[in-house]
């Protein structure tokens, strides 16, 4: 036997979880048995019999109607115009027992009437469904019922949905009755794309020639509207012409209707002032992208972590991003192409022991994926890698050789579109800890390795990769050696800062200069000094400053700060 606390007249038994189902049913039993029905609501030739406080607890239509002086509100009969009568059963059975199924035949009726009665939480609902349920075929007729119901989440869902997909949706024979108010929103929301801007400009010339010739005289007026949302600092003005011409020859022939629209949006786009160069042009579209600062991985006063994080220069806050897909490691190669993130190589501890591996793995931002690359043909750890000329070079390094760490001078070139790597004429001499930055000299993409250690010397040289003709060449020395620094391409210069070269006692010194190197002149000068000098940091350029991001500013302590220079 177990003693108990008595039973008191306020004892409740804890059952109130069943209470909303118990109410709810017993509503419904009235309703169905017209207990105290006290409202019919008529449409058209239906008639639905129920209580106004449960209308009005569930509808701000009906409290309104129902709660005021309204004619209404005494009578016992009420007629709903201009709603679906199926919509209107289904939302009238969820008030009563909190069921809705919806499928695609009835969604547009319920969404509907959730409309008119104002039930917010069935349109939410609706909205969440159809979401869910867009696809190409669809999307359009999604964004009409968004726009129809003014449910700016949903629309904007349909439109995020159509940009990423764009290049599939453009293909479709549907895409070319789009309204021209919807191939502005298209253009003009800043949304992700999965294309290119010429091959946005392309779909935008195809449904422009793709319409009835009923349809001219509208899609004149949208021209101006249009194409002043084409982003051309993205598309080089050879490309341009190239796809001028290729439409003539698809779309205009022996169309009258079409030549004059031709004849149109050529005048508007060969007179746009913001036609890119070949410089300024990539793969890459940056419609609905931000630029950011990376931080990849390193280690603390807590150890090695794989965490990435960003920050955004203008809100000086770092946020996390997303992880390395790999064992915590370092010492690894990062580089950016077409705005995917590499992470190459590097190395890991294991039972005290560093691991060098040639692994790599490369990030999409706008989809937030991970992949996984080719490895490289060597492992590597404290090497450089860099995009140059639309390939990925890996230079020198750490490799390990029967269980012993040494120095490499060996290249290797990954072909992004092919996934494989292959080996390059190797450095003039072993390097690590060094430094590489791409440039482009006459025309010709450069790759620029200075410093590192060599045989366990600081040294000051500088080599120049050749990509045209894939050869290295020797270039004047750095005017300070320097190891465990850092390199960036501005025009037709290559900038050095931070790192550290041993003092004629052996001892480690700290470089606190940034010097700049004349591709042209083939000449060094010193261009500023850092206040807070320090190495092993994160440096990066973006516009005209530089970013120097944590580091060593003395053997034992790390540096967390941000300091940006102009």
């Amino acid at each position: 036997m177990l003693e108990i606390p008595r039973l008191t007249e306020f004892y409740i038994p804890k059952q109130a979880s069943k209470h909303p189902n118990i109410l709810l049913e017993g509503l419904n039993d009235l309703r169905e048995q017209h207990v105290l029905i006290d409202i019919t609501i008529q449409i058209s030739s239906f008639e639905y019999h129920a209580h106004k406080v449960v209308l009005s607890a569930c509808s701000d239509y009906f409290r309104a109607m129902f709660n005021r002086n309204m004619l209404e509100s005494q009578n016992d009969t009420v007629t709903l115009y201009d709603i679906s009568p199926k919509g209107f059963k289904l939302l009238l059975n969820y008030m009563y027992t909190s069921q809705l199924e919806l499928t695609e035949e009835n969604i547009q009726d319920v969404l509907e009437v959730a409309v008119y009665l104002q039930i917010d939480h069935v349109i939410n609902k609706c909205s969440e469904y159809l979401e869910t349920h867009l696809n190409k075929e669809n999307c359009v007729d999604i964004v009409k019922i968004a726009e129809i119901f003014a449910i700016r989440k949903l629309r904007i869902a349909a439109y995020r949905y159509i940009c990423s997909n764009l290049s599939v949706i453009a293909e479709l024979d549907q895409f070319c009755n789009f309204s021209s108010e919807h191939i502005e929103h298209i253009l003009k929301f800043d949304l992700p794309v999965d294309c290119t801007e010429l091959d946005v400009l392309y779909f935008t010339l195809k449904w422009l020639f793709g319409g009835i010739p009923s349809e001219v005289s509208e899609r004149l007026q949208a021209i101006p509207n249009i194409l002043k949302h084409i982003r051309y600092e993205q598309i080089t003005q050879n490309a341009i012409g190239r796809l001028l011409d290729d439409v003539f020859a698809k779309y205009c022939g022996e169309k009258t209707y079409n030549i004059q629209l031709f004849q149109s949006a050529t005048s508007h786009v060969k007179t746009t002032s913001s036609i890119g160069s070949d410089l300024s042009c990539s793969t890459f579209n940056s419609r609905g992208m931000e630029m950011a600062l990376i931080k990849i991985g390193g280690f603390g006063k807590s150890g090695i972590t794989n965490d990435i994080n960003f920050c955004f220069s203008h809100e000086r806050q770092w946020n996390f991003l997303t992880k390395i897909p790999h064992v915590d490691q370092c010492n690894f190669g990062t580089a950016v192409l077409n705005n995917n993130l590499y992470v190459i190589g590097g190395c890991f501890n294991q039972l005290l022991q560093e691991i060098v591996h040639p692994y790599g793995f490369k990030y999409n931002p706008r989809l937030d994926v991970w992949s996984q690359v080719a490895a490289m043909l060597t492992d590597r750890c404290r090497f450089t890698l860099n995009a140059c000329d639309g390939k990925l070079y890996a230079i020198g390094g750490v490799v390990e050789f029967e269980d012993e760490a040494e120095y490499t001078n060996t290249c290797e070139c990954l072909d992004p579109a092919k996934d494989s790597w292959e080996f390059i004429d190797p450095l003039p001499d072993y390097r690590s800890q060094h430094a590489a930055a791409s440039a482009v000299v006459n025309g010709v993409s450069k790759l620029y390795v200075s410093g590192g250690v060599c045989v366990d010397t600081v040294v000051d040289s500088l080599y120049c990769f050749d990509t045209k003709s894939k050869t290295w060449q020797t270039c004047s020395s750095m005017l300070t050696p320097r190891a465990d620094h850092f390199m960036f391409g501005y025009g037709t210069k290559v900038y050095i800062c931070g790192g550290w070269y041993e003092s004629p006692l052996g001892n480690p010194r700290q470089v606190n200069t940034i010097d700049a190197y004349d591709c042209l002149s083939d000449s060094w000068e010193e261009v500023a000094q850092i206040p807070t000098p320090r190495h092993h940091a994160g440096i990066v350029a973006h516009g005209s400053k530089i970013y120097i991001v944590g580091g060593f500013m003395k053997d034992s302590i790390f540096h967390k700060d941000v300091a940006p220079k102009n």
